[in-house]
């Protein structure tokens, strides 16, 4: 995953995929790149329409939560804002 975010760019697209385990996002390759909070809900009578890369942010486990940080496997890691756009 890190190097599929590695290549990605801002205006890229991604695949918006909603299954069981909640909503992914998908580089072209099919590669998961990202996931949304479990607490996500889309507009209400909406369906993403497009997703796209708005930014990839680098994230530090200092930046977590302290309860969260023993869960951290990395100390320093990239990722993907994405734009949503939705519509009827």
């Amino acid at each position: 995953m890190h190097r599929a975010i590695a290549s990605l760019r801002v205006g890229d697209t991604l695949r918006y995929i909603g299954d069981e385990w909640g909503i992914r996002l998908e580089d072209a390759s099919g590669t998961t790149v990202g996931r949304l909070s479990k607490s996500f809900e889309p507009p209400s009578g909406l369906r993403c329409q497009e997703t796209r890369v708005r930014a990839i942010l680098v994230w530090r486990k200092s930046d977590s939560a302290a309860e969260y940080q023993a869960n951290c496997r990395s100390e320093i890691w990239e990722v993907v804002l994405p734009e949503l756009i939705f519509g009827q």
